[in-house]
């Protein structure tokens, strides 16, 4: 390896997210496309306080619209949260470009992938998540009932928005498009329940051809091992 080289692989930064660990524990979404629009999922646990097995649940409701999460949505909502790791968790708005997302997914930006985002953030917006006795929030040190929305305020800006911002700025890299964590989302971010993610380990994963399995257990065994050496 030429000295030149070995100095830019020196300097290579590795890229790392965050990951918030109620939506690791629960899956996010089927994890292959479907048509129903609820999936409910139930977790058995043993409870130290009550001592004794207790259930954990959670309901996910999709819109009529757009329906539930797909498993392609798991990587941009990983995504999502690793702009808002970049920007120091100063606000719950974050403010981003879709090339700033495709490329902390590791997607090539173009056209088909800006419209991926688009239909995956749509389906994020749009889904309740019903947890009962199962989030748990880590300020209170307590398993809670939540029913929530994940984000909301969605901006995606539209081919003609984004021209006329161009024209009228003369800058080609525009951040015209935004969300904003809703209070329950972003209570656990600011109480620390968030772990974090080798993103660069992702991507490689990702690029697999049955992918969405090993993207899931990636993530739940990294917590569990995260877990463990606490």
């Amino acid at each position: 390896m030429a000295a030149g080289d070995r100095e830019k692989e020196v300097k290579v930064v590795p890229l790392f997210g965050k990951d918030e660990m109620n939506l690791v524990e629960f899956p996010f979404g089927p994890i292959t496309p479907t048509g129903v629009k609820t999936l409910e999922v139930e977790h058995q646990a043993f409870d130290r306080i009550l001592k004794r097995e207790v259930t954990r649940q959670l309901l996910m409701t999709g819109s009529d619209k757009w329906g539930l999460p797909r498993p392609v949505d798991d990587q941009v909502l990983l995504a999502m949260k690793k702009l808002t790791h970049d920007a120091g968790f100063a606000s719950p708005k974050v403010v981003f470009s879709r090339y700033q997302l495709c490329r902390a997914i590791g997607w090539q930006p173009d056209g088909r992938a800006y419209k991926r985002i688009e239909e995956s953030v749509d389906r994020i917006a749009g889904t309740t998540f019903k947890f009962k006795d199962a989030w748990w929030d880590n300020g209170e040190k307590e398993y809670k009932s939540k029913t929530f929305h994940l984000i909301t305020d969605v901006e995606i800006c539209s081919r003609d928005q984004l021209d006329r911002s161009r024209i009228v700025t003369g800058r080609t890299e525009q951040q015209l498009c935004s969300f904003t964590w809703t209070d329950v989302m972003w209570k656990s971010f600011q109480d620390g329940f968030i772990k974090t993610l080798d993103m660069q380990l992702l991507q490689r994963i990702a690029q697999g051809r049955r992918r969405e399995v090993p993207l899931r257990l990636y993530r739940i065994l990294d917590k569990r091992f995260w877990h463990d050496s606490t």
